[in-house]
């Protein structure tokens, strides 16, 4: 019993810390653009790319990397100089790819699970006439959209079979995204961008409760993908 309540409260200690940090930083994100008289510039564009994904199970669960894609649209204003702020809107295929022992051959197991994702990001860059390098990094929302799944083989254990059917209960995602940059100026109002990204959702996909199979079940991802923009 003493060992569940320590167990309990060092989770909700996690939860804790994982909310502040979320808040403290999209306040210190949106506070850039309350408190700057730099002539603003207004950028928007398209975004793509290609992402790999795994999830922090816990009992751990063997997988290989999960290849997905993201898309979307994005906004980006210029506070003031080496400062922005990006806001975006995409369409993100993550999920997870099960990894089974060499005497299993035969079997497979893979969830595609789709989000639709807003980043609202702190864009801090240096700068010549012709590129700028830029970190990017804050938090983000996610709703989610659907998922579906691909088995093969047979003989899985019962925990197995079990996790392959949990549907998602948790439909709200929330983290923190982040990575650097090189953007590469094209006369004086395009931009072509080459982004790479860290993101780690503090919410689980299942419930972790006690009498629940699963204590975690957040995401860990790494991503890339190419940026076109246009200053209006």
């Amino acid at each position: 019993m003493e060992l569940q309540v320590n167990n309990l409260y060092k989770g909700m200690k996690g939860f804790r810390f994982s909310g502040v940090a979320f808040i403290l930083l999209l306040c210190s994100t949106l506070s850039l653009a309350q408190r700057s008289n730099y002539p603003k510039s207004i950028w928007v564009g398209l975004s793509g790319g290609m992402q790999l994904s795994r999830y922090q199970f816990v009992p751990t669960v063997q997988q290989n990397q999960h290849l997905g894609t993201h898309f979307g649209a994005l906004t980006r204003i210029d506070l003031e100089k080496g400062a922005s702020i990006e806001i975006g809107l995409n369409y993100v295929q993550t999920g997870w790819t099960e990894r089974f022992d060499e005497d299993t051959t035969g079997k497979a197991y893979r969830r595609d699970i789709n989000y639709l994702e807003m980043p609202i990001l702190s864009h801090l860059y240096l700068e010549n006439k012709l590129a700028r390098v830029f970190v990017n990094a804050g938090p983000f929302i996610g709703y989610y959209l659907g998922d579906n799944s691909s088995i093969q083989g047979t003989g899985f254990s019962e925990q197995q079979l079990t996790r392959h059917v949990l549907p998602i209960k948790n439909k709200i995602a929330w983290g923190l995204t982040g990575g650097p940059g090189v953007s590469i100026k094209l006369g004086n109002r395009h931009r072509i961008e080459l982004e790479g990204h860290i993101q780690y959702d503090f919410q689980d996909i299942w419930s972790t409760k006690r009498e629940d199979p699963y204590g975690s079940s957040a995401e860990l991802r790494f991503g890339a993908g190419l940026r076109y923009l246009f200053k209006l």
